[in-house]
């Protein structure tokens, strides 16, 4: 039934997405090699160059990111940009959204250029280890499915399977 409706409105596609926790959230799982300022928090300034790695990582037009990414967002105490940055380009993306006593873990992405060098680890154990100095007991996120296994090996866990339907 539902899949008959949303063929009605155009969604005749369908994506299945894992959804992942990691509770507790713990210390970091093994060290990725990259030093801890390689990894800062990102400002208001930094939205453009966020923009342009975060478009580059995952392939979609800035236009995209500046649709779900909004100005505020970087500066919202509930959440936190971030940049990493080797010889001063920018390289890879991640944000931590804080809910409760929850960290969401989102935008881990890497530009084609520096992928599979341990990048997408540390981003994403910065992203829960700042989630648990805020007092976060879990961390959750859907991973693409290329990334599964990276978030296995850090402790996620598969809790729930969304299908998404899309056109």
């Amino acid at each position: 039934m539902i899949r008959s409706v949303a063929t009605e409105y155009g969604r005749s596609q369908s994506l299945v997405q894992p959804f992942m926790i990691r509770a507790p959230v713990g210390p970091p799982r093994s060290g990725a090699g990259w030093p801890a300022e390689a990894i800062r928090a990102a400002g208001p300034a930094d939205r453009p160059t966020y923009l342009r790695t975060f478009s580059a990582s995952f392939g979609v037009p800035e236009a995209f990111g500046a649709s779900i990414l909004a100005p505020a967002l970087f500066e919202v105490p509930w959440a936190t940009c971030y940049l990493a940055e080797l010889d001063g380009r920018p390289v890879a993306t991640g944000l931590g959204i804080f809910v409760g006593h929850h960290i969401g873990v989102y935008n881990i992405a890497t530009v084609p250029s520096h992928r599979r060098r341990g990048l997408g680890q540390a981003m994403t154990e910065r992203v829960v280890a700042d989630g648990a100095a805020r007092g976060a007991q879990a961390a959750f996120l859907q991973p693409t499915p290329p990334a599964l296994r990276l978030y296995e090996s850090l402790g996620f866990v598969v809790a729930e399977t969304w299908t998404l339907l899309h056109g």
